[in-house]
C-alpha cells in the first residue's frame, strides 16, 4: 500500500514536534504539563521516523529498476538542520558551563527584609547571605508563596539550614511542609548565610524572611 502522506507535511509535523519538545524542556519538571507535552513530543517523533523508513522501505519494494539520484535539499530540511543544530550548542554550551563554573554564589539579603525565589530542580540550592549583630535575636522564617505562573506551585517541602561563615551549619529544620520557623540569638557579629533547598520531591516557590526580634 502507497502512503500518500506528503514530505511537506512531514516537515511541518516535524517542526511541531520541535518546538512541543522545546517547550517541554522549558516548563519546570514539577509540571504535569511538561510529562504531557514530553509524551506527545516522543510519540509524534516516534511516528515521523516510522513513516520515513515505511516510505523508504517502500521505495525499494516496488518492481522495477529506478537510478539512483540525489533528493536533494529544500528549505525544510535547512530550517530543521539549523534548528536542531543550534538546539544542541546552546545545551551543550550550558552543560559545558556548569561544569566549568559551578555556581555557588550567595544572594544578600538585609535584615528585616524579604526575597522572594523558586527551587526549580532537585539539585538547586539557593544560599543568601546577611549580616547579624553579637546577642541579637532574629527569625528565619521560609514561607510557600503562589505564582502567576500557571506551571510554578508552592513550595510544599523544604530543607533550611544556616550557617557560620566558616561553613558550620548552626541550625537545620527539615520540615514536610513549609512554613519553617527558625529563631536563633547571635553568639557573635558577622556574616551568615541560610540555604533553602527541596526535601528530594517537592519543588516551588517561597518568601524568604530574617527579622530582628
Amino acid at each position: 500500500m502507497e502512503s500518500n502522506l506528503n514530505p511537506g507535511l512531514a516537515v511541518v509535523l516535524l517542526v511541531v514536534v520541535t518546538f512541543i519538545s522545546i517547550i517541554a524542556y522549558l516548563l519546570p519538571d514539577r509540571a504535569g504539563s511538561f510529562w504531557v507535552m514530553l509524551i506527545i513530543a516522543i510519540v509524534g517523533e516516534g511516528i515521523l521516523v516510522i513513516w520515513g523508513q515505511r516510505n523508504l522501505n517502500e521505495y525499494w519494494e516496488r518492481p522495477g529498476t529506478r537510478p539512483v539520484r540525489s533528493a536533494g535539499t529544500g528549505p525544510g530540511e535547512i530550517i530543521i538542520t539549523a534548528v536542531g543544530g543550534l538546539i544542541t550548542a546552546v545545551y551543550g554550551l550550558i552543560i559545558v558551563i556548569a561544569i566549568m563554573f559551578p555556581s555557588s554564589q550567595s544572594m544578600p539579603i538585609d535584615v528585616d527584609a524579604v526575597r522572594q525565589g523558586t527551587i526549580e530542580s532537585h539539585t538547586e540550592v539557593d544560599a543568601y547571605h546577611f549580616m547579624v549583630q553579637r546577642g541579637a535575636r532574629y527569625e528565619i522564617a521560609v514561607n510557600p508563596i503562589s505564582s502567576r505562573n500557571l506551571y510554578s506551585a508552592p513550595l510544599a517541602a523544604a530543607i533550611v539550614a544556616l550557617w557560620d561563615s566558616d561553613g558550620t551549619t548552626i541550625l537545620q529544620i527539615e520540615n514536610g511542609a513549609t512554613p519553617i520557623v527558625i529563631p536563633w540569638t547571635a553568639s557573635s557579629s558577622g556574616r551568615r548565610y541560610v540555604t533553602i533547598e527541596s526535601d528530594g520531591i517537592a519543588l516551588g516557590n517561597y518568601v524568604l524572611r530574617i527579622v530582628a526580634r
